[in-house]
């Protein structure tokens, strides 16, 4: 690819380069991976920053230096250079060109908040399956074009290497539509630079991120970026955030509630059992009725959002009722496992102390028996999160096993204790370190009527621990142990 095509979107404050006709052979923000010919992009880290390896990518071949700020080594080497405003905004632009800028070859859709955006983009794929569309998915459990799993996966949003070649794949399979999750840390990096989202869709913001994000306010203003770059936003009203994230806000809003009358899509009559439930949409036009094979609030309002927005694409109701009502699980989402025993058993991604409250009051609302609880944190994450999660789990259910979760390179007995010192001589429960043993101990103590929550990790198939990551589905546990 020639230069000038590279940079043509990029904001070129000083440069060297008088001809921009020359041609690249790649691009890369690592300095490991610089070859003859290739762009190198300085990048500021947390860790590391790119400008201090500059010197390595001359020696390894790189023709040209995008920087943020001009070092030594570009004046003494005398490297053609651009400085830019921001090196990771210039990534995602470089990245978008390079492969085409694909995005604008499909409808784009992104699901921004703290809880339910793997499920909003799974109901809102399904709608737009429904209608005829080819869907691609990007997000936590999987990048999938209609059920194919494409490569990548585990990061909410992937960074913009990977993100513009899976939407390459995307336009190039003849997909109309792509849907993805648009973290915080994407939203705030500029990762998706270079996208102008056709809808952008806000579920709700609660606590999480803030060894990240130093307050809510600074973790709403990363989110309120998507609709400064999207054509329609679809907000919850219902959300106390709402009008932080929308605040200069550059799209057109429309509003869903379950609280407001107003709203531009309001749900309403809600009914529900153990195994599904349906309510009622009012919008300007008609009142449709949504039913769902998944249980919980937040499912009425995850199906709510998706609804909105695939009505303001022009999808008739009565697709977007199959869309959603068709859609029997979402893989670690208020997930209900096979079970003979005469219990249920719950898989639930729920790693917040909002929405571990949320599950556990919804499960309690159907439980005849006895809420098993078995939880944990995460390492190297938000460590104020953990006795609020602990207290939460005690605090609402009859039994509470203890357990790791993903201890990454913090010591499990710390988070452990750390998750303790929310629940002083609050209720019953136990500590299961090993938490292979805590499915199984959780288990074995349920009886008919109980309900199992195993919360924390849904969807994922590994533990990350001090050594690496290691296989570990709870799925294949869970059901070993049944069928045993």
């Amino acid at each position: 690819m020639r230069l000038y095509s590279l940079l043509k979107d990029v904001k070129i404050l000083k440069t060297n380069i008088s001809d921009f006709s020359a041609g690249v052979s790649g691009i890369t923000d690592s300095s490991k991976k610089v070859s003859t010919g290739c762009v190198f992009v300085c990048v500021p880290g947390i860790k590391h920053d790119g400008h201090d390896y500059i010197g390595r990518a001359v020696l390894s071949g790189a023709s040209v230096i995008v920087c943020e700020r001009m070092t030594d080594e570009i004046v003494q080497t005398g490297i053609p250079y651009v400085l830019t405003d921001s090196s990771r905004r210039a990534l995602a632009l470089m990245w978008s060109a390079w492969y085409g800028n694909p995005q604008k070859s499909m409808k784009t859709f992104a699901v921004t908040g703290t809880n339910g955006k793997t499920s909003t983009c799974a109901f809102l794929s399904s709608i737009l399956k429904k209608s005829g569309i080819k869907t691609g998915v990007i997000g936590s459990i999987s990048n999938t074009i209609d059920g194919e799993v494409l490569e990548g996966g585990c990061m909410t949003t992937p960074d913009p290497e990977l993100l513009f070649r899976l939407f390459a794949k995307m336009r190039d399979s003849g997909a109309g539509a792509v849907v993805m999750e648009a973290s915080s840390h994407a939203l705030a990096l500029d990762k998706l630079s270079g996208i102008v989202f056709d809808y952008g869709i806000f579920t709700n913001l609660t606590p999480e991120h803030l060894d990240f994000h130093p307050t809510m306010e600074d973790y709403a203003k990363a989110k309120s970026r998507l609709f400064r770059s999207c054509r329609t936003g679809i907000i919850n009203a219902d959300d106390g955030y709402h009008s932080m994230v929308t605040k200069n806000s550059t799209c057109n809003i429309k509003k869903y509630s379950l609280k407001e009358r107003t709203a531009d899509y309001f749900g309403f009559d809600i009914e529900a059992d153990e195994t599904s439930q349906e309510y009622l949409i009012s919008c300007k036009k008609e009142i449709f009725r949504i039913k769902t094979q998944i249980i919980g609030t937040f499912t009425v309002y995850n199906t709510l959002a998706a609804s909105a927005c695939a009505y303001e694409c022009g999808i008739p109701s009565p697709i977007i009722n199959d869309g959603i009502s068709s859609l029997a699980a979402i893989k670690g989402r208020a997930e209900r496992l096979p079970c003979k025993k005469g219990f249920s058993v719950y898989i639930d991604y729920a790693h917040t102390p909002d929405a571990l409250e949320k599950i556990i009051a919804e499960l309690k609302k159907i439980t005849k028996g006895k809420l098993i609880v078995v939880f944990g944190c995460g390492g190297d994450r938000d460590k104020r999160k953990r006795p609020m999660m602990g207290a939460i789990a005690v605090g609402g259910a009859d039994l509470t096993v203890i357990t790791t979760d993903n201890p990454r390179s913090e010591d499990p007995d710390a988070i452990i204790a750390d998750i303790l010192s929310g629940v002083d001589g609050m209720g019953n429960m136990a500590v299961v370190r090993d938490r292979k043993k805590a499915l199984e101990y959780a288990l074995s103590v349920a009886k008919k009527g109980d309900t199992v929550l195993v919360a924390g990790k849904g969807h994922e198939d590994y533990q990350i621990l001090n050594d690496g990551v290691h296989p570990f589905s709870e799925h294949e546990i869970i059901e070993k142990f049944l069928n045993e």
